[in-house]
């Protein structure tokens, strides 16, 4: 009771005072009211005291400095003078107004409970504002609350009920705030979501991309986009995976590319591309190898081997003069037939022209009495070693005049004597494949029809002829293969996957009338037109199956990234850089093709891997290997750095090994004696090695090592 009694003296010190009509100053009629319970409630005979009585049972048995407190601030009240008949009136007016308003406040936190309960079954979102409005409200109460003195026990009970709510409120919401918000299902949901939204946007952020800023083929857009989900990059930037380019690419661009990077073309393949330079390589090989390497056309490059081809030609008109050869006069360096041209007569052909002149095949495979030849799909994806993959469809392109033997009437008949699709295209007669799977239709089929054709139809050995297709690629490719070694290797000699360009390939192969294959040229940019139907069915899956059998990957981007950062760390660190040699690097590039191995089998789609190849004609091949390369050092003066280098190594002076004999042999002796000599040699200096290896600190134990030996020598 005495501290209840404290507390209100003291809250009453606080209240504000207002000025009466005379001007003198009066509490509050909120303090009058505080003042009026307690002396109802302390004072049970005399309804009036004194203000310096009720002071005394305000503040009995309290410290004198309350009372200093009250004096200091004039608060000495003297409720017989200040409240009048009047005065009682308004407050107990007052009083009831005051009543009112805790009782409705006390109802209105009864609704909150129930609105809180409610609101406890929504989702988290909505909990959490409406505990923060109930939390500021309850504030608001407990500040009303505050201000207010208890009139009796019963509204002091109450007002603590409110303060308890209040304070449960306060701390429900603080275990909220620190309680983990994934322990409830939806918040488990939310934060499973945005584990999603993060993954995505990384998978978003870390796409593969294709650089198509030099490629004009819609197709290879859509199949990285459409089937890969590859970002297209329409500008010459280095951040790419892929470089499509349409063109050749030259060194500086493979010397800057990282492991993880392709491009689709090998520098330095117009050895084979370029018409002049694949006749070139081909006669060499056909000087060494005249059987192995009859498969293409005799070929002559003008005017370098203008002679040659004049005796050739003199030779021919004598032995057939009445059915003189017909010779296909082309360009060294153009494409889709332009600028070819039939003739008999060699005086047609300029001396000083630059062209190919080759041997016409007069009597070629016909279809339907047309001539055609076959467009094949050879995928390059590697060069040391070797590594072919064919494509088992392709496109087969007929003329679009009924095939004669040349005579002096239909020689400038190109529709008749050319296959290629720029030049028929334009003919009147030509038509137009408009439906994908009848592939029979048409003057551009697909090489699938072909063979169907030829073994159902024409009852020819098709497998026979596929073989002999393959045979001539692989030859075809040896006899460039030391110079695209060379480009690649000395633009990334530290490759050890093999696996950085790839290239598609176009062969041209015409049928002659026994069903044998010959090789016309080679096309490094084969063309990914669609302009039917068809093309578009065989590119598409070509492009497609071609990307999926580079297996890249961002797992795999990442993983050399990571590689790439701590070898210059290590660089950093030591100051070399430490690369593998020897036969740790052998094992290594055996590693790295047998996990090739496993991927490309498993993911060859239309592919077929024809080298390396098991059967028996890898001996064969590695002969024509070795007599390529022998032909390629000796154009470009390698033998002789070699033949130099092997003469600078015998030239060295060999180290002076004396005989440790104790005494001279007789000269029938010597055979013994050199056996003797030699053993003698290495145990001697076997055992000297290993006196300074054990003895290296010490330098007088070193000398007398070179003295013993002096000894021995001169003994």
């Amino acid at each position: 009771m005495q501290n209840s009694l404290q507390q209100t003296s003291i809250q009453s010190s606080n209240e504000p005072t207002i000025k009466d009509s005379t001007g003198n100053n009066k509490p509050s009629t909120f303090s009058k009211l505080q003042r009026l319970s307690l002396g109802n409630q302390h004072t049970n005979s005399n309804k009036r005291q004194s203000g310096t009585d009720l002071q005394n049972t305000n503040t009995y048995e309290d410290d004198p400095d309350d009372d200093e407190d009250y004096e200091d601030d004039n608060q000495e009240y003297d409720l017989e003078d200040d409240i009048s008949s009047s005065d009682e009136s308004m407050l107990l007016e007052e009083s009831f107004d005051c009543f009112n308003d805790l009782v409705r406040n006390l109802k209105d936190i009864k609704m909150q409970q129930q609105n809180l309960m409610n609101i406890n079954n929504n989702n988290e979102k909505k909990q959490r504002n409406q505990q923060n409005e109930n939390i500021s409200s309850s504030g608001l109460i407990k500040q009303s609350f505050t201000k207010l003195t208890p009139l009796d026990h019963q509204n002091n009970s109450q007002l603590q009920t409110a303060n308890s709510f209040v304070n449960s409120r306060k701390e429900s919401h603080q275990k909220t705030k620190t309680s983990n918000s994934s322990n409830t299902p939806q918040s488990k949901r939310e934060d499973g979501n945005e584990k999603q939204k993060k993954k995505l946007n990384q998978h978003k952020r870390q796409r593969l991309s294709v650089n198509v800023y030099n490629c004009r083929y819609d197709v290879v857009r859509e199949v990285s986009r459409d089937y890969f989900n590859m970002r297209l990059l329409e500008e010459d930037a280095e951040d790419f995976d892929i470089f499509w380019s349409d063109g050749g690419i030259y060194p500086d661009k493979l010397q800057r590319l990282k492991p993880f990077q392709r491009l689709n073309h090998f520098p330095g393949m117009y050895v084979l591309a370029r018409k002049n330079h694949l006749g070139k390589h081909l006669n060499k090989l056909r000087k060494r190898f005249d059987q192995e390497y009859d498969f293409y056309p005799r070929t002559w490059m003008l005017p370098s081997e203008l002679t040659e081809f004049r005796s050739y030609y003199q030779t021919t008109q004598e032995k057939n003069q009445r059915k003189p050869q017909t010779f296909i006069v082309k360009p060294e360096a153009s494409c889709q037939g332009k600028g070819i041209f039939l003739t008999k007569n060699i005086n047609e052909i300029e001396a000083n022209e630059h062209c190919v002149v080759q041997r016409y095949i007069q009597n070629p495979y016909l279809m339907d009495g047309l001539k055609f030849d076959l467009r094949i799909y050879v995928l390059v994806f590697g060069v040391d070693p070797l590594r072919l993959f064919l494509y088992k469809d392709g496109l087969t392109r007929l003329a679009t005049e009924p095939y004669q033997a040349v005579n002096s009437n239909n020689i400038e008949e190109m529709c008749m004597h050319l296959t290629n699709y720029a030049v028929n295209k334009y003919s009147s007669n030509f038509v137009q494949n408009k439906d994908a799977k009848n592939d029979s239709i048409g003057h551009k089929r697909s090489l699938k029809y072909t063979m169907r054709y030829l073994k159902q139809v024409k009852g020819e050995d098709v497998e026979g002829l596929w073989e002999g297709i393959k045979d001539i690629i692989i030859k075809t490719l040896i006899a460039g293969l030391p110079s695209l070694n060379h480009v690649y290797r000395s633009c990334q000699p530290d490759d050890l996957e093999n696996s950085l360009c790839f290239e598609i390939l176009g062969f041209d192969i015409m049928i002659d009338h026994k069903c044998r294959p010959m090789l016309l040229e080679v096309n490094h940019s084969p063309s990914f037109s669609t302009d039917s139907p068809l093309d578009y069915k065989i590119k598409n899956e070509l492009i497609r199956d071609t990307m999926k059998l580079l297996g890249l990957s961002v797992k795999r981007k990442n993983f050399y990234k990571q590689q790439m950062q701590e070898e210059m760390e290590k660089r950093m660190l030591t100051g070399n850089r430490q690369k593998p040699q020897g036969e740790q690097r052998e094992k290594m590039k055996k590693e790295y093709m047998q996990m090739r191995d496993l991927y490309e089998l498993k993911n060859l789609g239309g592919y077929e891997m024809i080298y390396p190849c098991d059967d028996g004609t890898m001996e064969e091949y590695a002969r024509f290997m070795d007599a390529s390369k022998e032909i390629w050092e000796i154009q470009t003066g390698c033998h002789l750095r070699n033949r130099k280098r092997l003469e600078s190594m015998e030239q060295k002076p060999k180290p002076f090994i004396v005989s440790t004999a104790s005494r001279p042999q007789p000269n029938s002796m010597k055979n013994t004696l050199n056996q003797n000599n030699n053993q003698s040699m290495n145990q001697d200096y076997s055992s000297k090695n290993a006196k300074i290896a054990s003895t290296k600190n010490n330098k007088q134990q070193l000398k007398k090592i070179e003295e013993e030996d002096s000894a021995q020598i001169q003994q």
